[in-house]
């Protein structure tokens, strides 16, 4: 949707996740982030403005 509604574009969002993913690469913690926000990468790298699938989610929690 930030690509759809103009607020980010495709680049922009690459860039940020790529921030993301260097800033913690060596953080064993973030091991599982790291990995979704490759597959946010890989999603976005290929997405096509206007076509997106929607996913429902259950709930966000912390794991401590």
């Amino acid at each position: 949707l930030l690509v759809d509604n103009d607020i980010l574009t495709k680049s922009d969002i690459i860039s940020y996740l790529d921030f993301f993913i260097n800033q913690r690469k060596y953080q064993h913690k973030f091991e599982k982030a790291i990995e979704k926000w490759e597959d946010d990468r890989e999603y976005i790298a290929e997405y096509k403005a206007g076509t997106y699938a929607e996913y429902g989610v259950k709930g966000i929690y912390r794991k401590y």
